[in-house]
């Protein structure tokens, strides 16, 4: 397995977001926001290979202590279910918070295009 942290990275790479890796979580350099990914356990059956995973997401301003989300997460490899739970939690957000800002998914990249296509 690979190390978890680097798949979170990984992910959101992958989706265009700029990320800072630190021993413990990853910083989404535009936002503010600090991803921390914990990997609990994993299951197979006959087709595919679950994960059960967690992510803190906290902001210093918004959410200082932070808002765990529970994953589970299907894939052919280990590291593969990994990721899909990554990204489909730290990556796949649409919607604005109740304070008017926008979250890691929704923020705005270098190009002024929004994460979902909209200036």
């Amino acid at each position: 397995m690979a190390d978890i942290l680097e798949l979170t990275a990984v992910a959101m790479e992958k989706r265009g977001y700029t990320v800072t890796r630190h021993d413990t979580r990853v910083a989404h350099r535009d936002s503010g926001f600090i991803i921390e990914p914990v990997f609990f356990d994993s299951t197979t059956s006959t087709s595919s290979l679950r994960a059960n995973t967690g992510t803190s997401i906290s902001h210093p301003d918004l959410i200082p202590h932070g808002v765990f989300e529970y994953q589970r997460s299907f894939g052919a490899s280990l590291d593969d279910a990994i990721s899909q739970g990554i990204d489909q939690a730290a990556c796949s957000r649409r919607t604005t918070t109740t304070a008017g800002h926008t979250p890691i998914a929704a923020s705005t990249d270098k190009t002024g295009t929004s994460a979902s296509g909209h200036s």
